[in-house]
């Protein structure tokens, strides 16, 4: 799995040069760089605000991390494959603006327009906030769970190298516990494809052991061992994170 791909269901629809669960390194050294990208036009089907959004013609990474996001990407390559509004905080990839969603229920932008006021600080929202935003934004227009489970994933992904005091920590905790939940929640509804139910599953065991939940990493290890169809680049990486969490589970 590269970086941040759990299904074919969570592949962002641009062009980007990667490989859907290409070999994952012993080796957390790595770097990334943006090498095309182009500006894009939006409008904002909340409140019509024009938005400028980015569409990754190139993107090349040296490596992943052990929870798939791709390293030293967070400026380069996912904070500018989301778009934001700067006066409603609405935010999401580029075919969720216009042209390509034109309008949103009016339920939803209700939503929007009431709880993101008063949850995010929109006119200066960070990286983590946008993807949260979009996360919520989702679940109210009825995305399936795998995509709302990624947008999730990203907000943790841009919080890499930040330092964090206890607030952002906990927040950081709070983003992967939602991951996990909504990866679940595709699991359940089939929203993961079986060749990739390994990668999935490994993933919520390495999420809770990021979130110090150590029992329950272990036993997400254990139930991806269990399924068939695994690489072998996964298989050592169970082993490898499955004893990590099990000497902290023993300290």
């Amino acid at each position: 799995m590269t970086a941040d791909r759990l299904s074919s269901d969570l592949v962002m629809r641009v062009r980007i040069l990667i490989v859907v669960f290409a070999v994952v390194s012993a080796a957390i050294f790595a770097f990334a760089a943006l090498a095309s990208a182009e500006d894009v036009s939006l409008t904002c089907p909340v409140d019509g605000t024009a938005v400028t959004g980015h569409v990754v013609n190139e993107f090349h990474s040296s490596g992943v991390d052990t929870d798939f996001a791709y390293l030293g990407a967070s400026a380069d390559y996912y904070q500018r494959i989301i778009a934001t509004c700067g006066t409603c905080g609405y935010s999401g990839y580029v075919e969720d603006f216009a042209p390509a969603t034109a309008t949103l229920p009016d339920a939803v932008k209700k939503d929007i327009l009431r709880k993101f006021a008063s949850r995010f600080p929109v006119s200066a929202m960070k990286p983590w906030d946008r993807y949260e935003a979009m996360a919520l934004a989702y679940t109210w227009r009825g995305k399936p769970a795998d995509e709302i489970a990624n947008a999730y994933l990203r907000a943790t992904y841009t919080m890499r190298n930040v330092k964090k005091g206890d607030a952002l920590k906990k927040r950081e905790r709070e983003l992967r516990g939602e991951a996990i939940e909504h990866l679940r929640i595709a699991i359940r509804e089939a929203k993961i494809s079986l060749a990739q139910l390994p990668q999935a599953t490994y993933l919520i065991g390495e999420l809770h052991r990021r979130n110090e939940e150590y029992d329950r990493a272990v036993a997400s290890f254990q139930d991806a061992e269990r399924l068939i169809h695994r690489p072998e680049w996964l298989d050592k990486l169970i082993e490898k994170q499955s004893e990590k969490a099990r000497e902290k589970r023993s300290d």
